[in-house]
């Protein structure tokens, strides 16, 4: 009996899209965090989840008044994944 032993090495590319796995809430309270935190997870063209330690998110009001309280920055775990802590707005 023949047998062959093949080695392949699966890896993802490099971090090209954030994808929201936890959204804020629809109502919030004015000038209170969110009762729910964004969670960004890092994804590569393939969409495979990117496992990046260290990524800086920020994030931006893109349409809308108001400014953020709290972080408006949170770094990705071992997981690629950035949980934002104490976000909120000033006008909800």
């Amino acid at each position: 009996m023949l047998t062959t032993e093949i080695t392949i090495n699966v890896t993802t590319g490099a971090a090209t899209k954030l994808t929201i796995t936890t959204e804020p809430p629809s109502t919030a309270t004015a000038g209170a965090a969110f009762s729910t935190q964004p969670a960004i997870q890092l994804r590569d063209s393939g969409d495979n989840l990117v496992l990046t330690t260290g990524t800086v998110v920020t994030v931006e009001l893109e349409t809308g008044s108001g400014t953020f309280v709290g972080s408006v920055t949170a770094t990705t775990d071992v997981n690629g994944l950035a949980t934002f802590t104490g976000l909120g707005l000033t006008s909800a």
